[in-house]
């Protein structure tokens, strides 16, 4: 079966990268996978100014941070889902917390291609560790850069 892996950091969903795996699924009769990505904590934010009591009152613990992270990318997961089954597009979807280059690498390779986002770790919010260049290098089959 002809296969499309697309990987995103699960916090943010670049719509463009969605869309060109639609495209191509339908194009060519593939199947689509979604890679959702996070990473084993929340990352750091800034400072709150003690000035800034609105802020100072809705400090949230960093287990709260992840759990609303979680909450994101599942909702960003149920939003791709319904977006295939409107293109009635072939789908599913995974989600890996701070996985390994080489542990995305190896279930990438199962794949005729992987669509990524060429901005993909060049986000504000980045949830995972791994970087483009790092998936780039370590996938074994043709990566898709897609610039937004």
């Amino acid at each position: 079966m002809k296969t499309i892996l697309f990987i995103v950091d699960g916090i943010s969903l670049p719509f463009h990268v969605i869309e060109q795996a639609i495209k191509k699924a339908k194009e060519g009769g593939y199947s689509v996978s979604g890679l959702f990505l996070k990473g084993e904590e929340e990352p750091a934010v800034g400072y709150a100014f003690p000035s800034d009591m609105k802020a100072a009152e809705n400090l949230t613990t960093e287990t709260e941070a992840v759990q609303e992270d979680e909450k994101i990318i599942m909702y960003n997961m149920e939003l791709v889902k319904s977006m295939m089954d409107l293109k009635n597009v072939s789908y599913n979807n995974m989600y890996f917390t701070n996985p390994s280059a080489e542990k995305v690498a190896t279930l990438a390779s199962a794949y005729n291609f992987v669509i990524i986002d060429a901005a993909f770790d060049k986000k504000a919010l980045l949830s995972s560790n791994l970087t483009l260049n790092d998936l780039t290098e370590t996938i074994i089959v043709p990566v898709i850069p897609i610039a937004g």
